[in-house]
């Protein structure tokens, strides 16, 4: 039920936003004429001396006398009637049985949770008030018929209990969707409806009678409704303007000089700084919205509707919000998620806003860097330095636009950020979950077609597919900002994509060529050729790092009886089997190769003599387990990379001479070649 009202709300979203204003702010605009409250004057004046025989201190510096002169009051009881958020000290003296009694209504009061405070019928009295001065707030009370102070006191209540449940469910929902659906963008509204259900509390007053709180509560209220006015301008900042990095980084700067001024103005107590602080306020929200109704007009429609409704209402930072500004606000807050998903809504369904061939006639080439490559196929790049060429050569054709590789192997994706690109790709890797099915339906259907993706918050990004194979598919992307989204560069881009995706399925081909030429035909191995050109540069590196090295020379044992007696059948068999087991034993770094027949040899870079002879423990256990069926055993010679061994070709002699050894041991065997120093000259192992 709640994912079809938000479905519905969130298609139509202006024309919701629109009836719940009129339907709930409308009505609190209309000014109360109503010639029963009547507004009290305050008069400042010293207290009569029958007040000093109070235990109480009447000489605080901080503290202003006030006289209130009260009329008789009509028949009915009346009240007289103060704000709602306490002042920090208000005491109150009751003239009563020819002195005074005194009624506390300030943040010190651990007893009275009332703003209003009974006078009898037909009464004429002067109250005198002592109130913590605050150039911000001034102190207004009114006479109320209780009756009529009853019943708004109960309409007010639950308008601001309905704002406050909308409040706590919109709460709910954004932290739902924030944290399923992996949304950071909505993270700065949980905020925002945090810091409006903070203000609803405050103005209600009696958070601050419950809680022990610094200062005067009517700075808190001035700060919080500060607070979500700017935290809403964010919002709005981050959905209308993320498409306009200069005006959006200087509505940021405004921003923060907003809550700078605010913060001076409350915590100094000076005026005009508040008026300043509504200045910035009007202004930023003004700006967003001429920045944007021309391109997004529905998504500024609720800024502007709120705008213009406190602007109606008088809100002024000077002063505390009134019961329908604190309504607005709360219901603008609550409303916000539904714009936030409908922004997102739309980035969903705004799958391929643009479909475009590749093709075009007279082509231009812009890299002669890819050309140059084109004409060499049989030199093959890594596919890491194919992606730095890539992007260098983007970068140079399309200056200032950021540009990134995505990959996707096996499911996951990884991106290649290139020069000044890492904020727009930490950005893209945010949304592409929520995009991943419908590129991967676009891209698989036509490989040939570039798209041009924009996303909700009008951020686009031009994704040029290079290479696309069942688990393997590579993209070009490009973000560029809105004056760099030109016909013409759109052409470049399509051109560079276009050569970048030649280059890719040829280097592709010649690494599978090059890989098939370098490996066994029947074991899947090095061969003795590659295995040579492999392991030449990897001793050359040991030797210039002075790192150790190893080689195993291996020999499968009874070879030639499985041959004789069960056919070369069980003999391929026994070889393919005997290099899965070689492969399972060894590392990553190790080089295996066939040397020839059954002879097999092994590289082990950046390993000591002791953990070559393990290595070839582990592997001669395995062959003689495993092999049983066949009958074979393995016998291996290890050398190592020395003084007097100084070159590859040094250590398969010795290697092979220490294998020969084990041979003529016994087979089965482990046999260290004798010109290692500080190792016995043979190391063995009885037959398992």
């Amino acid at each position: 039920m709640l994912s079809i009202i938000t479905r519905h709300t969130a298609t139509d979203l202006p024309k919701t936003v629109l009836i719940l204003w009129l339907l709930l702010s409308t009505p609190l605009m209309a000014a109360d004429n109503n010639q029963l409250i009547q507004d009290l004057t305050l008069v400042p004046a010293q207290p009569p001396a029958s007040l000093f025989t109070s235990s109480q201190s009447l000489t605080d510096s901080d503290s202003q006398w006030y006289r209130l002169d009260l009329s008789p009051a009509p028949t009915e009881d009346s009240l007289v009637v103060f704000n709602h958020i306490p002042a920090k000290r208000l005491d109150v003296f009751i003239p009563n049985d020819g002195g005074y009694r005194l009624k506390k209504m300030g943040i010190d009061s651990t007893s009275v949770v009332s703003s209003a405070i009974k006078m009898p019928p037909g009464e004429a009295e002067s109250w005198y008030l002592r109130h913590t001065t605050t150039p911000l707030v001034t102190l207004q009370p009114q006479l109320w018929p209780a009756s009529l102070y009853t019943a708004v006191l109960q309409k007010q209540r639950l308008a601001v209990s309905t704002v406050q449940t909308l409040l706590i469910v919109a709460l709910i929902g954004t932290l739902m969707v924030t944290f399923t659906r992996r949304t950071p963008s909505f993270r700065p509204l949980i905020g925002h409806i945090v810091a409006a259900i903070a203000l609803v509390l405050m103005w209600q007053g009696d958070l601050f009678r419950l809680l022990s709180w610094p200062e005067d509560p009517a700075r808190w209220v001035m700060f919080m409704t500060t607070l979500v006015l700017v935290t809403g301008t964010a919002i709005y900042r981050h959905l209308l303007l993320a498409d306009k990095p200069v005006t959006s980084n200087a509505m940021l700067a405004l921003s923060v000089l907003t809550v700078a001024t605010a913060t001076y103005g409350i915590v100094l107590q000076v005026p005009l700084a508040m008026s300043a602080t509504g200045v910035l306020l009007l202004t930023s929200a003004c700006w967003i919205a001429m920045a944007s109704l021309k391109d997004q007009p529905k998504t500024a429609l609720p800024l502007v509707l709120t705008t213009l409704l406190l602007v109606t209402l008088g809100f002024s930072p000077i002063n505390l919000p009134s019961l329908p500004e604190l309504l607005l606000l709360g219901l603008h807050a609550s409303v916000l998620p539904l714009l936030c998903w409908s922004v997102y809504q739309r980035g969903q369904r705004g799958r391929t806003i643009n479909v475009t061939s590749a093709k075009y006639s007279n082509r231009r080439i812009f890299t002669d860097a890819l050309r140059q490559h084109l004409a060499k196929p049989d030199t093959p790049l890594a596919v890491s330095d194919l992606k730095q060429l890539i992007l260098t050569t983007a970068q140079s054709a399309l200056p200032a636009t950021p540009a990134m590789i995505v990959h996707q192997q096996q499911g996951e994706w990884h991106t290649t950020p290139g020069e000044g690109a890492d904020k727009a790709a930490s950005k893209l890797n945010s949304r592409l979950p929520a995009i991943e099915t419908d590129l991967l339906r676009v891209i698989c259907n036509d490989a040939q077609t570039n798209i041009n993706f924009k996303y909700g918050d009008g951020t686009v990004y031009w994704l040029l597919p290079l290479s696309i194979e069942a688990d393997d598919k590579v993209l070009l992307v490009l973000a560029p900002h809105r004056r760099q989204r030109t016909d013409g560069n759109w052409r470049i881009a399509c051109d560079i994509s276009s050569h970048a995706s030649t280059v890719f399925q040829v280097n592709r081909q010649s690494l599978f060529w090059q890989r098939e030429a370098s490996l066994d035909a029947l074991t899947g191995v090095l061969n003795r050729r590659a295995f040579y050109r492999e392991a030449e540069s990897a001793v050359n590196l040991c030797t210039a790092a002075s790192r150790p090295c190893c080689v195993l020379f291996m020999d499968l044992d009874n070879f030639k009886q499985l041959n004789d007696q069960h056919g070369h059948i069980a003999g391929d068999e026994a070889l393919q089997q005997t290099a899965r087991l070689f492969r399972k034993a060894l590392r990553q770094e190790d080089l295996l190769g066939r040397f020839g027949g059954e002879e097999f040899v092994v590289l082990l870079p950046e390993t000591e003599p002791w953990q070559a002879f393990g290595v070839a423990e582990r592997i001669r256990k395995a062959v003689a387990r495993e092999q049983q069926v066949h009958g074979t055993t393995v016998s291996i010679g290890i050398s190592a990379l020395s003084a007097d061994v100084d070159s590859l070709d040094k250590m398969i002699s010795e290697a092979d001479a220490a294998m020969y050894l084990a041979k003529q041991q016994g087979k089965n065997r482990t046999t260290i070649s004798p010109l290692l120093p500080d190792m016995p000259a043979t190391q063995s192992e009885e037959s398992v």
